[in-house]
């Protein structure tokens, strides 16, 4: 395996899963989800600017979740701003 190319064990051109900078979290995570992908490469038409990861996504979901628990007690304790 060591003295293999590179091009003879990744993913084909043709075969490789990508995410765009306009897609959101939730479809990154359903493709990674039905492809059992961990990381997908990041296109701008066909220009590669990024990659994002299970544990970029998990990190933004778990992020967003905690902004909600705290707009939920802040409103429960009444430190909800008013409009």
């Amino acid at each position: 395996m060591a003295h293999k190319k590179v091009s003879e064990i990744m993913t084909p051109a043709n075969k490789l899963i990508v995410a765009s900078l306009k897609d959101n979290i939730k479809y990154v995570m359903a493709m990674m989800t039905e492809h059992r992908i961990k990381h997908m490469p990041v296109m701008k038409k066909d220009r590669l600017v990024g990659h994002i990861s299970i544990g970029d996504v998990v990190k933004a979901l778990l992020d967003r979740s905690q902004q909600e628990t705290k707009r939920l007690q802040d409103y429960i304790s009444g430190k909800y701003p008013e409009k």
